[in-house]
């Protein structure tokens, strides 16, 4: 007589299989999230300098004085009015001067393209005219 027992358990081949698929998937998690954190610390950057120009703004409003803001090459590009980058960033226009009036204002519309070398990305910073206000 011939007794069958009930197999309980899983195969070698059943755990190899989903083993597999638990590093596939983990590995795609891996580069979205190495994709978004170099997304979110290059907006970090950009805001950094976009909150320098405002207090740029700012300090040439509270004072009612003149404040110029003035870009040049370099490596970091070396800005007066404690204006920086990160490593590895540029700006263009290269050698630029931007006069903001005791209204916080630059006489034309200034746009300055930010470009990270790091994180291959680039974002247009514009100062309005008008409003004064700096919008990316």
């Amino acid at each position: 007589m011939t007794v069958y027992m009930k197999q309980k358990g899983f195969t070698l081949i059943e755990l190899i299989i989903v083993v597999t698929l638990i590093g596939i998937l983990t590995s795609i998690v891996v580069v979205d999230q190495v994709s978004y954190y170099n997304k979110l610390s290059f907006t970090a950057e950009v805001e950094k300098f976009i909150g320098d120009m405002e207090y740029a703004r700012d300090y040439a409003i509270s004072r009612s004085k003149q404040c110029v803001i003035t870009t040049s090459d370099g490596n970091p590009p070396n800005y007066n009015f404690s204006l920086r980058t990160a490593d590895g960033a540029s700006l263009d226009p290269e050698n630029n001067e931007i006069v903001l009036d005791t209204r916080g204002t630059p006489a034309s519309n200034e746009t300055i393209t930010y470009t990270s070398t790091k994180f291959s990305q680039t974002a247009n910073i514009t100062l309005n005219s008008v409003t004064g206000f700096i919008t990316q």
